[in-house]
């Protein structure tokens, strides 16, 4: 069954002319629990993988946390990501590339203390790729390991929230508010970015944008793919909840909490952001995991109740705090991590304070 998001409340494009200049097109991905293919793309779902190349490991030491492997050493990665060109046709495949595939491994490392991710882009048409049946890892937490979900591609317009230029926020300022006041529609919660597992759009941030630059050529690195566990948060989800999973009577809280979730946070707890170049000097797509990641994650605190430090554990302040992570790659090549955290079933205003799921040691 297709997934449709509503029409936005507002015409957006009329109320606030000043925005549409910056408006750009995001496919929601939708994912559902489910039984896909390692033909077909999925999140948390079976891959394809080339019979000639080793299943990759991840050979880091991890730091000791609440989320630390019960033993250093080789770890298998898990698949977090399949996306067929055909399903995406908005997104610029490198090359003769038509398969972008994400796994990451499902412990917290130095940089961040999130997993690490790799990325690897193919040509689904190689003669030696076959579904995959990978080692599992030992010891991961379910926050880490997605649970297999069916995609229902959906392209949408996005419209910048953080990213809007300050100058264009402050001049619609007074309209803004006058807006929402009138009807009771928020720009910011309503009206911008959709919220969700997307590509292209602008990033779902929970803080001001802290854009990495290519390591290359210093270009700002561009939005790809968010990875996010909720499809709509508490404020938001009269707007991004699709109308195929709208309940006939009453609204979605009403539902049983179990139904709920499967269709709010179908993929549990996981949830990453990647971005891509918009750089004309991004060199030739390799077939492999990018060389390095480059971590300029935002230590910003949770600071609400009276927690401000990072040596709290686990705090839960608002409901399930999700790990949230933005990354960035340039020219299929290295990977940068920005960004923050997600709160579900809460305010925007509640979520920006809470950027990091924190942990103490084990």
């Amino acid at each position: 069954m297709a997934r449709t998001t509503p029409p936005r409340p507002l015409d957006v494009r009329t109320l606030f002319p000043g925005v549409v200049t910056y408006q750009k097109t995001a496919v929601r991905l939708h994912p559902r629990l489910g039984h896909p293919s390692a033909r077909e793309s999925s999140l948390g779902g079976p891959v394809l993988w080339p019979l000639s190349e080793p299943w990759p490991h991840c050979e880091d030491n991890h730091p000791r946390t609440a989320f630390s492997p019960p033993a250093q050493g080789p770890i298998p990665l898990v698949p977090v990501l399949q996306l067929f060109a055909t399903d995406v046709p908005n997104l610029a495949f490198p090359d003769t590339a038509d398969l972008l595939q994400v796994l990451w491994c499902p412990f917290d490392h130095e940089d961040g203390y999130v997993p690490r991710p790799e990325r690897y882009w193919r040509g689904s048409s190689l003669s030696d790729l076959q579904s995959a049946s990978p080692p599992s890892p030992v010891g991961p937490a379910d926050d880490y390991l997605p649970t297999a979900c069916v995609l229902h591609p959906e392209r949408v317009t996005d419209y910048p929230n953080w990213d809007l230029p300050e100058e264009v926020a402050d001049a619609l300022e007074v309209r803004f508010e006058q807006v929402e006041e009138e009807t009771g529609w928020s720009y910011w919660s309503h009206l911008s970015v959709s919220n969700g597992v997307k590509v292209g759009g602008y990033p779902t941030w929970t803080q001001e944008p802290n854009w990495p630059t290519c390591p290359t050529c210093s270009a700002r690195m561009e939005h790809l793919l968010t990875i996010n566990s909720s499809e709509f948060d508490g404020k938001g989800w009269r707007t991004w909840l699709p109308v195929e999973d709208t309940p006939a009577t009453r609204t979605i809280w009403d539902l049983p909490y179990k139904q709920r979730t499967e269709i709010q946070r179908p993929l549990g707890s996981c949830s990453a952001t990647w971005a891509a170049p918009t750089c004309s000097n991004a060199p030739a797509a390799p077939t492999g995991p990018s060389p390095t990641v480059q971590t300029v994650l935002d230590r910003a605190r949770l600071q609400s109740k009276g927690h401000t430090g990072a040596d709290e554990a686990a705090v839960d302040h608002f409901g399930t705090v999700l790990q949230h992570l933005e990354l960035a790659f340039h020219g299929w090549g290295d990977l940068a991590e920005v960004g923050g955290g997600e709160v579900a079933d809460v305010s925007l205003d509640q979520r920006s304070n809470a950027l990091l799921r924190l942990r103490s040691g084990a």
